[in-house]
């Protein structure tokens, strides 16, 4: 189940997660992310960018919601959350391999009750690039900005339904402009 250069660790609530161990690893923003959301457990949410699906797969586990869809860009990052879903035996977290851009509620099969997201927080052009391609990809905006991550959030949520994001407090003025622009304010 697992490759050479992955890792298996125990986090919280007793989840096993594959890890790439040259990738971006299990946080406390992931952590905090999945116990800000309120617990709705006949919904369905969906995660943009849920590399290895930890938020998710958190959230499942602590009854938060009734299944999830995880959007990944990186296909082989997107591998690691099918595994971890495996894994743990979650059948109810679906993870599509495809550039958020592209989504739609129909990819889906219908609208979300709510969206949740750890986007990259720095903008493609600024702060020290990583020279491994998924922890640059993971960090920086390379497939799409907060716009891009707002405008996702927009197609496949339900009307009143809820977007839980994390972001840095000095990129703060670009997600207030997104959520308004996406009418997501």
């Amino acid at each position: 189940m697992i490759k050479e250069n992955e890792r298996i660790n125990e986090i919280n609530e007793s989840l096993r997660l594959i890890e790439a161990k040259d990738s971006l690893t299990f946080g406390t923003d992931a952590y905090l992310l999945s116990a800000f959301m309120p617990p709705r457990p006949s919904k369905v949410g969906a995660e943009l960018g849920c590399g290895s699906g930890v938020i998710s797969l958190l959230a499942l586990t602590k009854k938060k919601c009734a299944s999830v869809y995880g959007i990944e860009v990186q296909p082989e990052i997107a591998d690691i959350a099918k595994r971890n879903a495996q894994l743990n035996k979650i059948d109810s977290f679906k993870v599509i391999s495809k550039d958020l851009r592209e989504i739609n509620a129909s990819t889906l099969g219908g609208e979300v009750d709510f969206v949740f997201s750890n986007p990259p927080y720095m903008r493609a052009d600024n702060g020290k690039s990583n020279k491994n391609e998924q922890k640059n990809i993971s960090r920086h905006e390379v497939f799409g900005n907060i716009d891009d991550f707002c405008a996702c959030a927009k197609r496949i949520l339900k009307h009143g339904g809820d977007f839980y994001l994390v972001y840095r407090p000095d990129r703060l003025p670009d997600l207030i402009y997104a959520l308004r622009s996406n009418n997501l304010e």
